[in-house]
């Protein structure tokens, strides 16, 4: 939540006021907070993610933000073994309350052409849990690796 009140809160708040005390007077636009960063999907990671986003959610609305500028991203690994397993459908099933704010930063490779059909399918199977677990959540590629 500190960093919604740093990036977002007024002169009147603890984490505002030290942005502006930092040199930046203005707030920054809204951005997108990924959580997490290639690690596997585990319960515990579930719990962060969903923790986390509702915890930046309270603190956008107790500085009177409008927490529909707030979009997250899930940065857990996502794969073909990984998709349709119960700690993935629970992954799903703990953010569902964010509508079209979060996404899926879907990791893909680089190296060549089957790198890309590989990615597609894994985009293609990730659509049908989605959508079999009734998810308005986004998918994205921020980076191939």
């Amino acid at each position: 939540g500190d960093l919604i009140e740093y990036a977002h809160g007024s002169q009147d708040t603890l984490w505002g006021r030290q942005r502006i005390i930092d040199g930046r007077l203005h707030t920054y636009k809204p951005f997108v907070v990924e959580i997490g960063n290639e690690q596997s999907v585990t319960d515990t990671f579930v719990r962060q993610v969903s923790e986390g986003a509702s915890a930046m959610v309270t603190r956008a609305l107790s500085i009177g933000m409008d927490e529909n500028l707030l979009r997250f991203a899930i940065g857990g690994w996502l794969d073909m073994a990984q998709i349709n397993t119960a700690v993935c459908d629970r992954m799903v099933n703990a953010t569902k309350w964010l509508g079209s704010r979060i996404m899926w930063d879907v990791h893909v490779g680089g190296e060549g052409p089957s790198d890309a059909d590989h990615g597609i399918a894994v985009l293609d199977m990730a659509i049908k849990m989605l959508d079999r677990l009734g998810s308005s959540m986004n998918l994205a590629v921020f980076e191939e690796n």
